[in-house]
């Protein structure tokens, strides 16, 4: 509760937002920045009350909703270290009192519905304030459903909205959101978005008795709003799953054939622009056309299931050179003006291009030929020498002979040169990038969903996994993206040598129990170099293989690594390595549907730098 003197202070700033006319204020404006609109407005303010009362109502609409995070849904616009944008927790008691007003009494969804939420959240006795969460449902339920909307924020309040009124139960409000989405599906001439509705009700479990009415709109959206292709391959995965959800898996297998189809329609016609694009776009389609049930395939799908993968291997032997030729926004070296610079003002596509084309993965020749150089005619070539653990504990020694085939102090100094490699890209490139991208767009976990989906890379049982650890990153959370990512990757390494054939298994001989074997040991095949390339076999074995260098993927296995070593520079690495292995196919197809797309412009960052 507030004071008396404080309770004055509150009746006086809602008596002044009450004679200002909040709606009249919002209304023309564009909804995306309504929190510039009330920082103009209390600019030119006269009164201290209003001017308090609308630089809160700004700070309010700044904050970034993210609709399915439950307990904790809006995070700041930006986050500068010591500065940041609101959160929930800032909000004093008096400024609760005066968002119970605004909840109430403001018609603009855009910021009443926030209003009451907000009030729910911050409320000591939610059960009292129930009705402000109900309240927010009903106001986001009620808006008018438009495209432009959507691609705000839409998707975002409507997501929150939806995870509100199922723990409440509030049935109608559910209900009309359905009926808005479906009706919405059927009206529109826009593709793109009835593909994002079917996938937004699909996830949020709401399709109910509509099925039909979802796949009729999805079959109108593919025969005559002529669909991009990415637009395309997500309406008939919608569809596909539809059908799969009714029981009709025999239509689901005939959806999820076209899918593969249209996937190979788009890798013949990227074949010139870029091998590396082609060989994604081929390992995609093999990966879904062998989910199809055999009792379902085609003649023509079979005779696919047979030749993809020798022209996947022939793709993927012309791309190795690809994966290094994206070329850099800046020379990491440069000050981190520059690094800031390469993203500030871009679209988010092109400034997570610049992000991850700011520097190349590591080069394994390049690196073991610097470490030779350093260690010819050294001591430190001759010596031994021994690595241990954080706790005391010896790990390693340089008495080992060899790391995958390559002699100790070579590998040893080769892990000190990756280790400074490392630091660089943290530090240097992808913290100061990634506050200016945080702070001027909205990366959501659909987004890296999306993004993860689309890349043949990421096995199909942990893209969701690997997709929330990317999400957790781009929120500079850290220590929980290197716990998702660290097993997804070894889940991925696994996965791609099993599916050339290699033995991932190990028997025991005594009881014939089988169990999967470790990233370290998978690494020391042969074929890892040929299936990922040597650069990328090479990073992964520095950085996430035991018993040197950083050791991820044991030290998060076994618990071994504390707080600040999981939110340090080598967990920060791991997400941009994980997020450049996604990025790069995605973006390079992006720029290859350009009209007006070179060869050289179809590399994210394109500038005057070193190639990467």
């Amino acid at each position: 509760m507030v004071d008396d003197n404080a309770s004055a202070q509150v009746e006086e700033v809602i008596a002044a937002l009450a004679a200002y006319e909040v709606d009249n204020l919002l209304a023309g404006s564009d909804p995306e920045h309504s929190d510039t609109t009330f920082r103009e407005a209390a600019a030119a303010a006269d009164g201290d009350a209003l001017k308090r009362a609308l630089i809160l109502l700004a700070d309010v609409a700044s904050m970034m909703l993210d609709g399915d995070q439950w307990d904790s849904p809006y995070s700041p616009w930006a986050n500068f270290g010591t500065h940041r944008g609101m959160i929930p927790s800032d909000l004093t008691q008096q400024d609760i009192e005066i968002l119970r007003w605004v909840a109430t009494e403001v018609s603009d969804p855009s910021i009443s519905a926030r209003a009451a939420d907000l009030v729910w959240l911050q409320s000591s006795d939610r059960g009292s304030d129930l009705k402000f969460a109900k309240l927010a449902v009903e106001k986001w339920a009620a808006e008018p459903m438009t495209s432009d909307g959507w691609s705000r924020a839409g998707r975002e309040t409507l997501g929150r909205a939806v995870s509100i009124g199922r723990r409440m139960n509030l049935s109608d409000q559910l209900q009309a959101i359905n009926e808005t989405l479906v009706e919405a599906m059927a009206s529109t001439d826009e593709a793109w978005w009835v593909a994002q509705i079917a996938d937004f009700l699909l996830e949020k479990r709401m399709v109910g008795s509509r099925t039909d009415d979802i796949l009729k709109s999805l079959d109108r959206a593919l025969l005559t709003l002529e669909p991009t292709l990415s637009t395309k391959q997500l309406m008939l995965t919608s569809k596909a799953r539809l059908l799969r959800g009714a029981g009709r898996d025999e239509e689901a297998a005939a959806a999820d054939e076209a899918q593969v189809e249209a996937i190979l329609d788009e890798a013949a016609s990227r074949a010139g622009d870029s091998k590396l694009v082609e060989a994604h776009f081929l390992e995609g389609a093999y990966q879904r056309a062998r989910r199809i049930p055999r009792k379902w395939r085609s003649a023509r799908l079979s005779e696919l299931i047979a030749g993809l993968p020798a022209r996947i291997r022939e793709a993927g032997e012309r791309s190795l050179d690809e994966m290094s030729a994206i070329q850099t926004g800046a020379d990491i070296s440069e000050p981190v003006r520059l690094v800031r610079e390469s993203v500030l003002g871009k679209s988010l596509e092109d400034a997570l291009a610049a992000m991850v084309g700011h520097a190349p993965f590591s080069k394994f020749a390049e690196t073991k030929s610097q470490a030779e150089k350093s260690l010819d005619g050294s001591i430190l070539g001759s010596i031994g020498g021994s690595t241990f653990a954080s706790d005391g504990r010896k790990v390693d020694s340089t008495e080992v002979d060899n790391y995958y085939q390559i002699p100790s102090p070579v590998w040893h100094r080769m892990l000190f040169n990756y280790d400074l490699h490392i630091s660089m890209i943290a530090i240097g490139v992808v913290v100061p990038a990634m506050e200016i991208i945080t702070t001027e767009h909205r990366i959501s976990e659909a987004d890296l969903r999306y993004l993860v989906n689309s890349a043949a890379i990421v096995p199909p049982l942990v893209e969701n996994l690997f997709a929330l650890g990317l999400y957790y990153g781009s929120r500079h959370e850290w220590a929980a993206a290197l716990h998702l990512l660290a097993p997804q990757i070894e889940a991925l390494v696994r996965y791609h040598l099993r599916e050339a054939g290699v033995d991932t298994e190990r028997i025991d001989s005594e009881n014939s129990i089988s169990t999967e074997t470790g990233i370290s040991t998978l690494m020391k095949s042969h074929e890892a170099d040929e299936i990922f390339g040597v650069d990328l076999a090479w990073e992964i074995r520095a950085l996430l293989c035991g018993p040197t260098g950083p050791n991820l993927r044991n030290l998060v296995a076994h618990g071994l690594i504390g707080a600040g070593a999981a939110n340090g520079p080598h967990a920060i690495y791991l997400w941009w390595f994980a997020m450049k292995l996604v990025f790069i196919p995605y973006y390079n197809a992006l720029r290859a549907q350009e009209p007006q797309a070179t060869d050289e412009q179809n590399e994210p960052g394109q500038a005057n730098g070193d190639d990467s």
